[in-house]
């Protein structure tokens, strides 16, 4: 029985892992968060992990870190902020493994952490360069808007039985951990608004 909650497990990795591979950021990650603000902050934790791991407890200790390490926390969807769109996102994901009575004795889990924010394409209007223009000077609307595309991402997995469910959380606070390391490098604390760096 051990055997195939294993298998199952693995199976639920290598699939992650492998939409991981497919997304990978050409960029150097911290360059895209250098010149923003602030960052709002939000939790998302699947179904069968809300008990243990509740969303609530997630955003709140994401918090705490960012204002232990002077890196203003937004709220979400501040009319008028810039900024306000620009949110790192704390996702959890599981797997419950059961064994043969039915009973729930680990859990596969993923920790994604990554910063998402609005992203517009734009296209040149058909038939508005008068001949012998400038090119550039050409009007442009927004095409497409695409909802929230990644710009810096990292991630934890592992099992872990009932008696381990912290594990999950001490994986969270990793990521979001090199997302305040990421962050500080490239938004030097002088640049930063709030406490003075020591």
């Amino acid at each position: 029985m051990r055997v195939r909650r294993l298998l199952t497990g693995a199976v639920f990795l290598t699939v992650w892992a492998a939409a991981w591979a497919a997304q990978s950021q050409p960029v150097e990650q911290k360059d895209a968060l250098s010149g923003l603000k602030g960052i709002a902050v939000g939790a998302l934790v699947e179904k069968s992990l809300q008990e243990l791991v509740p969303a609530s407890a997630i955003r709140s200790e994401t918090e705490t870190s960012l204002r232990r390490s002077a890196i203003p926390v937004l709220p979400q969807a501040a009319a008028g902020n810039a900024n306000a769109e620009t949110t790192l996102v704390v996702s959890v994901d599981g797997l419950a493994l059961e064994d043969g009575r039915e009973v729930v004795v680990e859990f596969v889990y993923v920790v994604t952490v990554q910063v998402r924010e609005w992203v517009a394409c734009v296209q040149r209007l058909p038939g508005t360069q008068p001949a012998g223009s400038d090119p550039a000077a050409s009007p442009w609307r927004p095409a497409l808007v695409m909802p929230r595309a990644t710009i810096w991402k990292t991630g934890r997995f592992g099992i872990v039985g009932l008696r381990d469910i912290g594990r999950i959380r001490d994986s969270v606070a990793q990521c979001v951990g090199e997302f305040i390391k990421d962050y500080l490098a490239a938004n030097p604390r002088e640049d930063l608004p709030g406490p003075a760096a020591p």
